[in-house]
Order: C-alpha cells, then structure tokens, then sequence
C-alpha cells in the first residue's frame, strides 16, 4: 500500500513537471538549514530530542507555488541509558512536495506538505556484554508544514518552519527547521 502511494505521488510530480511549459519555468532555488526533531508517542519515551542538517531544492513551478526536494540527516540519542549501554537513531530523509507562499512581498509566512521516505538506521551498544546490534530499515513518510521566509534582497533569503512529521512505525516527530535560501 505504501508503495502504491509513493509511486503514484512520485508519478504525479513527474506528470506535473513535464507539463510546464518551457517559457513559463520560474525561478531555482538552494537551501541549506539546521533540523531540530521532538520524538512523540512511544519513541519519544525512549529517544530523545533529534538534531541535524538539510538541503532542498526549490523549483518554482507558478508565482506563488514551489515544487520542492528535499535531503538531509537526522541523529536522535536514547534516553535514561543504564551505564555500559548506548543506543541510538539515525535517519536520512528523502522527499517531495511543494509550498504554497501567501503573498508576493519580501516578508511571506507560507504552508506546504512533503512526502517519501526516511532511511533509518538503529544502533545498540551494550559494553558490558560486548554485544553490537544494528539495524536498518526504510519508513514512509509525510508531512504537512507552516513556515515564514524572509528575503534579505533577491537572491537569498531566511527561512524558518514548523512540521509534523508522520513516519510508519510510530517513528512520529515534530520538526523545526531553520536556514537560508539562495536564489540561482
């Protein structure tokens, strides 16, 4: 089912950006942020908060709507370790979606949603009986999210948003991200 879903998301984007025609293809951007993730449900019992760093890429498909792609890395550490003991959570997030922008000043709060897939990877250490385990695995995911952009002239701009991220599996979490956009 899940793979039903990304499919046809991934074919409908590609339907989408083969039909806009060559002289109305907007504008590019890059940007690069730092990722702070809250745990919730019962993962957020055992990890604790997340952080890392992302980069998306910007296609803007009308004047007020961007086509999005975005990739990052995400690390969250255990909880209440008992001594000898580590455990841990890493993620590499990759997704698609697009954000709608409300308004076209240099001042524009914005929503949008972002779907795919986070490739997790688990790992446990327990030094006392000298045992390793790790384990990954892929999730889908989904997103919807508000934000706030902020343009310093026409080429880069703050960027600064609030997302909840749905993972399978009760891997849930609040996102926040913070960054910079550059036009190119």
């Amino acid at each position: 089912m899940i793979r039903s879903i990304t499919v046809l998301a991934a074919l409908f984007c590609l339907v989408i950006a083969l039909s806009v025609p060559a002289q109305s293809q907007g504008t590019k951007a890059f940007s690069i942020g730092a990722e702070f993730s809250y745990p919730t449900g019962d993962w957020g019992d055992v990890a604790s908060l997340g952080f890392g760093g992302s980069a998306s890429f910007q296609y803007g498909w009308k004047p007020n709507f961007d086509l999005l792609f975005n990739s990052g890395y995400l690390l969250w550490n255990g909880k209440d370790e008992a001594p000898g003991y580590d455990y841990s959570w890493s993620a590499i997030p990759l997704q698609f979606g697009g954000k709608y922008y409300f308004g076209a000043s240099s001042s524009r709060p914005y929503c949008g949603a972002w779907a795919g897939f986070y490739f997790f990877n688990y790992k446990s250490e327990d030094q006392n009986l000298g045992v390793n385990i790790s384990d990954s695995d892929a999730k889908f995911s989904f997103a919807p999210f508000l934000g706030y952009e902020y343009k310093f002239n026409p080429k880069v701009a703050f960027d600064l948003n609030a997302r909840y991220q749905y993972v399978t599996d009760d891997l849930t979490n609040f996102g926040f991200r913070t960054g910079f956009v550059f036009g190119l």
